[in-house]
């Protein structure tokens, strides 16, 4: 494939792609089955947790009601939409989906008429997702807390399910702010809809907290402790506050962080790791967060090169140089020690329209993986978010559409190759709750290390 494309030819994976142009010719079987046969060694387990986000789900009138059991753990407060629609229905649906071997994946809902995505039945009263009618997987979904089951409120009255609810199948996700100082300015990540995800929800009267207080969430980590063993992780992400150097952001970290740890005293040897994901740090204030009780600490890049970095995240780029964002995130593995430092994408931008992503898919995947060869080098765990085109966003108004499902497959089996090459399997952030991570293969292949 020539120099252009070494880090592709390094890792076995000189398998060249097709033209993009190609793959917009194959409908949704056709790609499949083509993938499915170029790349034998993928299970299809790992290509559907891909697809079906990549793709979005439709969910039947059947499969609806069906998950309305309060059996099932829903997701009424999300920090982006997770959806290739507006989603404005009254009813509230699981934020992940469970396949037969495990493989957990965050449920993309979707029209039938935008990205030919799957549909979601109930078959012999079992959840199925379906393709052109036929069976693919069968799926469950999460138990739901008990502080869900229950409506457990705070002490002055908001359900508990509006402070923190489950990602995955046993990791509390926290997110105290919805809200980033970047929308003030305009100066947002390209493909986020966070903002305006807030907004709609305040419109359509959800009961949502865009702020979260220590209160909340003391009240929230208090109740949820009572059910033993149900929770082994927490994970407290959010929008950006960069005035004051960013001290009034952690300064929010760390009084969440501290009421974490405060509700559980009570509780010994109960103890969750807390994994913050936020601005990457200047080190005296990742000390702060450590002192707090945090765990482990991980950022975003969104998209590796310079050149995209300016321009899919132009908020970051203007309080924190290139440069300076990779300085910051490799000092925070002098603060809280190797495997406990997460960092990486949102695979898929980087073939968001040029000039914010490449052309072509080996273009986009082999810059990906210079990016997770820089990072796992450096002892950081290197994750990513797949990307769903939300409206709201930038990237939705410019027409952008997903990536072929080949793209994602050399992204995540580069990554898995680059972690043994480097680390033999021995570099991972499981012990941090992205064991069950919903949104990306990287836990999947963890599994095959």
């Amino acid at each position: 494939m020539g120099n252009k494309y070494k880090m592709l030819e390094e890792l076995g994976l000189d398998r060249p792609a097709l033209p993009v142009k190609e793959y917009k010719k194959f409908g949704r079987k056709q790609e499949w089955d083509y993938v499915r046969n170029k790349w034998p060694e993928i299970p299809p387990s790992f290509l559907a947790k891909v697809d079906f986000q990549r793709r979005g789900i439709t969910m039947t009138k059947a499969a609806v009601a069906k998950v309305q059991d309060p059996f099932y753990a829903k997701g009424p407060r999300i920090l982006f939409q997770w959806h290739h629609e507006d989603f404005t229905e009254p009813y509230a649906i699981p934020f992940a989906m469970i396949l037969n071997d495990g493989t957990t994946i965050a449920i993309q809902n979707c029209p039938p008429d935008i990205g030919d995505p799957y549909t979601m039945d109930v078959i012999d009263d079992a959840f199925w997702v379906l393709s052109d009618g036929e069976k693919m997987e069968e799926v469950t979904f999460p138990k739901a807390a008990v502080l869900e089951r229950e409506n457990k409120t705070t002490r002055s009255g908001v359900p508990l399910t509006h402070i923190g609810w489950l990602s995955g199948t046993s990791c509390m996700l926290i997110i105290p702010n919805c809200h980033c100082q970047y929308w003030n300015e305009d100066l947002q990540c390209r493909f986020c809809d966070m903002d305006y995800n807030t907004r709609q929800q305040m419109k359509l009267g959800r009961g949502w907290k865009v702020r979260l207080s220590g209160e909340d969430v003391y009240d929230l980590i208090s109740e949820a402790l009572k059910e033993k063993g149900r929770w082994h992780h927490v994970l407290v992400t959010g929008g950006s506050n960069p005035r004051s150097g960013f001290e009034r952001e952690v300064d929010h970290q760390i009084e969440i962080v501290k009421n974490i740890r405060k509700a559980g005293e009570p509780y010994g040897d109960y103890y969750m790791p807390v994994n913050l994901i936020a601005t990457p740090y200047k080190e005296e204030q990742y000390k702060q967060c450590k002192e707090a009780g945090a765990d482990g600490f991980g950022c975003y890049f969104e998209t590796w090169t310079k050149e995209h970095y300016e321009l899919v995240c132009p908020g970051k780029a203007k309080y924190i140089p290139y440069a300076e964002y990779l300085d910051r995130t490799l000092n925070a593995v002098d603060v809280f020690g190797a495997g406990n430092v997460t960092a990486g994408f949102v695979p898929g931008t980087e073939m968001a329209p040029p000039p914010y992503g490449f052309a072509e898919v080996d273009e986009a995947v082999n810059s990906t993986l210079e990016g997770y060869d820089f990072l796992i080098k450096n002892k950081i765990v290197p994750l990513g978010t797949n990307w769903c085109i939300q409206p709201g966003s930038n990237f939705y108004k410019l027409g952008a559409t997903q990536p072929p499902l080949e793209f994602y497959v050399k992204v995540d089996s580069g990554r898995y190759r680059l972690l043994m090459k480097h680390w033999n399997g021995k570099l991972s952030a499981d012990q941090m709750g992205w064991k069950f991570q919903p949104l990306s293969c990287y836990p999947d292949y963890q599994r095959l290390l």
